[in-house]
């Protein structure tokens, strides 16, 4: 039974191997991409360096045995003639210029590619992250998935074809000294390889207990990066000022990072352990066969250019086959790490909980222009990727076109779900949400998103210029100079971009050179100008009040009643002086819809509306008393 499974085993072991290995191709062919002719200007300059060598150790030979023979003619009393090893010596000054030359240019391009590659695999892993739906990034595996992708994609891959290249260079050059070491003993040759192939089982087996090891602790490592980001970043810092938090915080990141490199530690150790056994074995064999080279000449079998040859080539054989035995076990340790890569750009948009639905159906073209955009949630329950506790539960209501609906409820009613459903980040897990009596899902997803304007309540903040912030909201009419001005007005951020020294192209943001930082209010003016720079149908704003005053407050929904007039509105907020401009209001609570009605509707009906309402007129009322 034992000899079963370990049979069985070995033969996954194999298999596993056999996986990896198959991936040098595309990983060959990944580098070729991002720079092909570096590529070949690599694997050309290897070549004649994998040749110079033999073309080196023969060259001495046959200077030494000249020499000597030269020593011998003096002394016998004959002319000795210094030409031909001079001109040998000039030969090998040669050789050993070509091999320098060699040496550089293939540095020189392995810098280029490598810097290529790296930059060339950020393209696909950026690239690769736009296709995926927006429940990958709410999945804690997609991200483990991502940090393993984009840890040392630049050089693993690159390092993956250096070995390849490495183990060509040297294999031309290990033949050339097998062959010289035949010419001594076939079983010379033998035994110099009997070192790598035991290395190989030792070296191959740590490989994996080292890969192993750091998919195990993707989780840690990424919380030891989450501690020193939050101890470090500009958004933490007066948080973590105010409540003492950094002594606790940095003793959790010593805690994770301590247990991390213990890990490693020990598995150094180990390795180096093996290392050194497996050092002196080689030093033992390649004594060995010194011995017999030694032996062959003081019985004058050979030379003494043949003693050097032959010391040199096994010198030589031994590096070659420790160079090509370490280019096959850390490449094929670079090719495990690459296998992380290939998973995540080999991910396929449905491979998460929570994916969004795909229409067999041709899909459906949306236009500004095509027709009016009416909205119906019929019976929508929803539940997050994972969650058993349903989020939303039978929603129905419909928003007519150019009508403004305002969503109210307590935290956690359901309001921002609602948005996500609307702009597809999820599809409902029951019911169906129809724009003009067609299923979201039958709809082009990007002409569906290309029809909204969306204000987040977090909303991002650019580290860029004013110009930036806003013609994000429509990037393809960023040098629209009058529509962003427009934009500006209409958010009332105008103002204060008037009083900045390089108005629209003012960098914000304190962490760069020269920014200008804003206020939470001034910061949320352009991200409403943002929203409004985009000629949407649907605007769609989620607490876009919370950090203006009373005033500005007042003003810009003034201008947004003019700039929403047949277009469809809809607004989530906690301040019911925004909510009673709306036409309709929907109340939520445990995510389902208790009321919906006008703003003086709902008053008179004194059900859960009137009473928020009441609760929050008598704060204000009291707060002026």
């Amino acid at each position: 039974m034992t000899n079963e499974k370990e049979t069985s085993s070995l033969k996954e072991t194999l298999l596993n191997f056999r996986a990896v290995i198959s991936l040098y191709p595309r990983t060959a062919a990944l580098v070729w991409k991002a720079s092909p002719y570096t590529f070949l200007g690599c694997l050309i300059t290897a070549i004649f360096e994998g040749l110079v060598p033999p073309v080196q150790v023969w060259l001495l030979k046959v200077i030494i045995d000249h020499a000597v023979t030269g020593i011998e003619v003096n002394q016998a009393g004959g002319a000795v003639d210094l030409s031909r090893i001079i001109w040998l010596l000039g030969f090998y000054l040669g050789v050993m210029a070509i091999s320098a030359a060699l040496r550089a240019l293939n540095t020189l391009f392995r810098d280029i590619v490598a810097r290529r590659v790296e930059y060339y695999i950020q393209q696909l892993i950026l690239k690769k992250t736009a296709t995926l739906d927006y429940a990958f990034f709410e999945d804690p595996k997609f991200h483990n998935m991502l940090t393993n992708a984009a840890q040392d994609a630049g050089w693993r891959p690159a390092n993956v074809v250096w070995h390849l290249v490495a183990i060509l260079r040297d294999a031309l050059t290990l033949i050339a000294m097998i062959l010289i070491l035949t010419r001594l003993h076939v079983l010379a040759a033998v035994a110099i390889g009997v070192v790598p192939i035991v290395s190989f089982a030792f070296m191959r087996w740590h490989v994996k207990r080292r890969f192993l090891a750091h998919m195990a602790y993707t989780t840690m490592r990424r919380i030891v990066e989450y501690f020193q980001n939050l101890v470090t970043s500009r958004e933490s810092i007066k948080e973590i000022r105010i409540f003492g938090l950094f002594d606790h915080l940095y003793s959790r990141y010593t805690q994770y990072k301590e247990e991390y490199i213990k890990i490693h530690e020990k598995m150094t150790v180990s390795e180096t352990r093996v290392d050194w056994l497996l050092s002196t074995f080689s030093n033992v064999v390649g004594v060995g066969v010194w011995a017999y080279i030694i032996i062959r000449a003081l019985y004058g079998h050979i030379t003494i250019g043949d003693i050097t040859l032959f010391f040199q080539a096994v010198n030589n054989c031994q590096q070659r086959f420790d160079g090509i035995l370490r280019s096959v076990v850390q490449g094929y340790e670079n090719t495990l790490f690459i296998t992380n890569l290939f998973a995540f750009l080999d991910l396929h948009p449905q491979n998460v909980e929570g994916a969004l639905k795909r229409s067999k159906k041709p899909l459906l073209t949306l236009s500004n222009k095509s027709s009016k955009k009416d909205i119906e949630f019929r019976n929508v329950s929803f539940k997050y990727p994972g969650q058993d506790r349903y989020v939303l539960r039978n929603v129905t209501f419909r928003i007519r076109h150019g009508e403004t609906m305002a969503l109210v409820g307590r935290n956690g009613a359901g309001k921002t779900t609602l948005v996500k459903l609307l702009a597809r980040f999820y599809d409902p897990t029951e019911g169906e949400i129809l724009m003009n009596g067609h299923n979201l899902v039958e709809y082009d997803l990007i002409q569906l998103r290309q029809q909204m304007s969306i204000v987040f309540q977090d909303f991002l903040r650019y580290q860029l210029t004013i110009r930036d912030n806003i013609t994000f909201g429509e990037i393809k009419h960023s040098d629209n100079t009058k529509r962003m001005e427009q934009a500006a007005e209409n958010s009332g951020a105008r103002y204060l971009i008037q009083r900045l020294p390089k108005q629209f192209d003012t960098v914000l943001g304190r962490t760069l050179e020269d920014g200008v930082d804003l206020s939470g209010g001034e910061w949320q003016k352009l991200g409403l100008a943002r929203a409004f720079f985009r000629d949407a149908q649907i605007l769609i704003l989620d607490e876009p009040t919370a950090a203006l005053d009373p005033l500005a407050e007042y003003e810009l929904f003034e201008r947004f009643a003019r700039l929403t007039q047949n277009k469809t509105s809809i607004i989530i907020s906690h301040r019911f002086s925004t909510v009673r401009m709306a036409d309709r209001i929907i109340v939520l609570e445990d995510g389902q819809c208790l009321e919906q009605g006008s703003h003086e509707e709902l008053l008179a009906r004194d059900g859960m509306y009137a009473k928020l309402f009441t609760t929050q007129a008598k704060h204000y009322y009291d707060e002026d008393v």
